[in-house]
């Protein structure tokens, strides 16, 4: 399971938009020409309050609603939108902003258009940190809003400005203006709920609303606790269920709803669900979508299949070098990172150096000059791998940079001794996947009479995990119970982690209340250790699921 500590509830948001680039039809990249679609867009109060909180939704069906959706009126702005759409899924980034503009230069397709195109500059922001990119997608977004007072009331109408509000929320999120966040993901939240209670036909809405829905519910308690006396309640159960109907059956959200669909199985329900297949098919029906390919290949990677991982990242790193297609940063890290794992130092180096030079905003980047600066060290360049752990810094409010932080400076002090890099080759291979070449050199690291109680530690967790994902359970538990009774120091998270992953052990075997009990003690550690907000919401959300099997 991912390690994800948000600040606040608007950095759920900004997980969901950023963790894996979305859905296709909200990346593009580059600078536009919109011609005239600026034009004739006066700014008023009124004109910006459209899907503000005394917006009403009215009525018990689409009455009002354009029969080709998204407001559309004509077979021909049907047809931009969707040649603009196939060109995002290939990453056709220019050319696709070209059918947008010239969709939004139609009388009946301006919003539609102006939402295609603020989505472009709402993604190139959160892929790029670029404050032009800023200032461009909150142009884009207030000329749509514009554009949506003028409109008869719809549930499109409604639609789109619940998303261009949710798009806000996260950029402002992104610059730590929370306030500003959280008035706009209120004013999305609300219009939402409204739309799936007035028209529960209308499965478009149910992708916002469901995200939403799981986001709030997988917060740490506390965040929780403020949205509900705010009015805000998060659901699981619900939440999945209408990302699962807007995935099936829904106009324009069916890709994006099945992405975030996949994505909440990696990061918070240990891949028992069905991403991968959501992902594979995607891939499969677009092969040559450098999007879909890196968003397959980082389910793979996150479930430690580094030789496949591997292969698909290539992929998408050959699709991306195509003439005309905007290539992913993010593959280097990733495919830098799956190399890593498999003892590939060389080889990762530079990939890495590629995304720190070519990446301009801090999204990945203190975790990419750790590993950067540990590929250097294992390659035998420990002076360049001090330079590089220097730069290490925490620059966003995310568990991996303090880590990432805390890390590089122990490394600075001291080079790696032989038990912690032989510990390093065998956490790779458990985190490749490699079992057979993991489990035989950490049970030469714990039996080490050279090795640090931290490394101990740290070799009988792991141990335990790769027993654990190989399904024995009885030899996992006894591994996790040798890393809590040697704990491994102040900052060091296997005692903790053990004792949750033990109570998983338990939960598989059906025992209840060894589970529940596992939970808690993992809850009852304190200090901060690494990932401790990570563990506290895990075994949180672990107690809740077994209260209900009880």
């Amino acid at each position: 399971m991912r390690h994800i500590s948000p600040r606040s509830w608007t950095l759920a948001l900004l997980f969901a938009a950023a963790c894996a680039l979305l859905d296709p039809a909200q990346v593009a990249v580059g600078q536009s020409a919109p011609g005239k679609v600026f034009e004739n867009g006066a700014s008023t109060a009124a004109e910006l309050a459209v899907d503000g909180d005394a917006t009403h939704v009215g009525g018990d069906g689409p009455a009002g609603a354009a029969p080709l959706g998204m407001l559309l009126e004509s077979a021909d702005s049907a047809n931009l939108l969707q040649d603009g759409r196939r060109a995002l899924i290939r990453l056709r980034l220019r050319e696709s902003e070209g059918f947008f503009t010239r969709l939004a230069n139609r009388d009946d397709g301006r919003a539609a258009g102006m939402y295609h195109l603020a989505l472009v500059s709402f993604v190139r922001f959160v892929m790029s940190d670029r404050p032009a990119d800023m200032e461009e997608f909150l142009l884009r977004s207030d000329e749509l809003r514009r554009t949506l007072a003028r409109e008869e009331d719809s549930p499109w109408r409604h639609l789109l400005g619940a998303e261009t509000n949710l798009q806000r929320a996260v950029v402002w999120a992104k610059q730590g203006r929370y306030v500003r966040a959280a008035l706009s993901g209120r004013t999305a939240y609300r219009t939402y709920q409204r739309l799936v209670a007035n028209h529960p036909s209308f499965l478009d809405a149910h992708k916002g609303y469901g995200l939403l829905k799981v986001s709030i519910a997988s917060l740490p308690s506390t965040y929780r606790r403020f949205l509900a006396i705010a009015g805000f309640s998060g659901n699981r159960d619900s939440g999945y269920e209408a990302l699962r109907a807007a995935a099936k059956s829904s106009a324009f959200m069916r890709e994006e709803a099945s992405i975030y669909l996949a994505l909440f199985d990696v990061a918070l329900e240990g891949s028992r669900l069905d991403g991968e297949g959501r992902l594979r098919r995607l891939h499969d029906q677009h092969p040559d979508s450098p999007l879909f390919a890196h968003l397959y290949g980082y389910y793979l990677f996150e479930n430690r299949r580094a030789i496949e991982a591997e292969r698909v990242f290539r992929m998408a790193r050959a699709a991306g070098s195509e003439p005309g297609v905007f290539y992913l940063d993010y593959v280097d890290h990733f495919l830098g990172l799956t190399l890593f794992r498999q003892n590939r130092f060389e080889e990762a180096i530079p990939l890495l150096e590629r995304y720190r030079s070519n990446h301009g905003g801090d999204a990945l980047m203190a975790p990419t000059l750790l590993y950067l600066g540990l590929s250097l060290e294992m390659a035998g360049h420990r002076e360049k791998a001090v330079e590089t752990y220097r730069l290490v810094s925490v620059k966003r409010e995310f568990d991996t940079d303090a880590v990432s932080a805390r890390r590089a400076r122990a490394l600075v002090g001291a080079p790696m001794t032989a038990p912690e890099r032989e510990l390093l080759r065998a956490a790779n291979a458990y985190d490749a996947g490699n079992y057979a070449e993991a489990e035989p050199l950490l049970r030469t690291i714990r039996e080490s009479e050279g090795a640090s109680l931290a490394v101990r530690a740290e070799a009988e967790y792991r141990l335990g995990r790769s027993l654990h994902a190989r399904g024995l359970l009885s030899q996992a538990t006894f591994h996790y119970e040798e890393a809590i009774r040697i704990g491994g120091g102040e900052h060091a998270r296997w005692a903790p982690w053990a004792e949750y992953y033990a109570g998983q052990v338990h939960e598989e075997d059906g025992d209840l209340e060894r589970a529940r009990a596992a939970y808690e003690r993992a809850l009852s550690y304190g200090g901060k250790y690494d990932y401790h907000q990570a563990l506290e919401n895990n075994a949180r959300l672990a107690l809740k699921r077994i209260k209900g099997r009880s």
